[in-house]
């Protein structure tokens, strides 16, 4: 298991002698392993491609290199050959092992040339886990070798200049989600907010049309005092009359108002569209 931050990119640029359009490059001379990812935000459920990349490969007839990832948040998935095709060996994605390991060497005793060849000589893909939890901090992966894992053909260890990353971090942020809940007799109207990745979980029991009684449901009362109001009966003249305007065409209270309150609390297809959030200034 591992995680950790990648270093700062002031001290990349201390520590670099070179610099590429998309990596922070540490040393100079020798073949240079990358990895590549696109930094963000991540939530879980969500999949992404790490590749493996060599350069400035000036010839080599066997590699072996292992990427750390932190597996509480992490899970490996698949992975696929680049560039050396049959003769990379890889993890299999059934242990789900951290870390992931990916090289390549050359066929046997007839095969006594070195692999030239730049580019991705594996990619795989991670998901962020079904049950990962908001996690603070900044995620990367680190990849690591043997110095005498990476040799020629005559079996003389090659030189590595050094490992680029991406100039940025994977985050574990809020995954935030939102819903209307509508009052009925027995549920409360509310906005609900929650985050998929942590504990936070809101109502905000905000007003509705139909709730004229203004206890945050609509039921029987509410109906019974539209009814009255609508009667001229003593002391039911003055009610909220922003909760009672169900029809949004026409700003005054009157009987279709009723008639859309009646069918909403029949659970008539389609009426719980006249009921709506009033906004706070009403």
């Amino acid at each position: 298991m591992f995680w950790k931050k990648i270093i700062s990119l002031a001290a990349a640029a201390v520590m670099s002698c070179a610099v590429c359009s998309s990596f922070d490059v540490y040393a100079a001379a020798g073949i240079t392993l990358s990895v590549g990812f696109e930094p963000g935000q991540y939530k879980k459920g969500d999949t992404f491609s790490v590749t493996l990349d060599i350069s400035n490969n000036s010839g080599i007839a066997g590699l072996k290199t292992m990427l750390d990832y932190d597996s509480d948040v992490f899970e490996y998935v698949a992975s696929e050959a680049g560039i050396f095709g049959d003769l990379t060996f890889m993890s299999d994605v059934s242990y789900k092992v951290d870390p992931f390991i990916a090289g390549f060497t050359s066929i046997g005793e007839d095969d006594e040339r070195n692999y030239t060849d730049n580019g991705t000589f594996c990619t795989v893909t991670f998901k962020v886990k079904d049950d990962v939890r908001l996690k603070e901090g900044d995620f990367s992966f680190e990849l690591t070798y043997n110095p005498n894992e990476i040799f020629d053909c005559d079996i003389k260890n090659v030189k590595v200049a050094g490992v680029t990353y991406p100039s940025g971090y994977i985050t574990i942020g809020h995954d935030l989600k939102e819903e209307t809940v509508l009052p009925t007799g027995s549920t409360r109207g509310c906005i609900h907010r929650w985050c998929e990745n942590c504990d936070l979980d809101e109502r905000d029991y905000v007003r509705f049309t139909g709730d004229i009684d203004g206890n945050g449901y609509i039921g029987s009362r509410d109906l019974l005092i539209l009814k009255r109001h609508l009667a001229g009966w003593k002391n039911y003249a003055d009610i909220d009359t922003a909760a009672a305007n169900l029809d949004p065409v026409n700003p005054a209270v009157n009987t279709k108002d009723l008639i859309l309150l009646k069918r909403y609390l029949a659970n008539w297809k389609g009426y719980d569209k006249y009921i709506n959030v009033i906004p706070s200034d009403e």
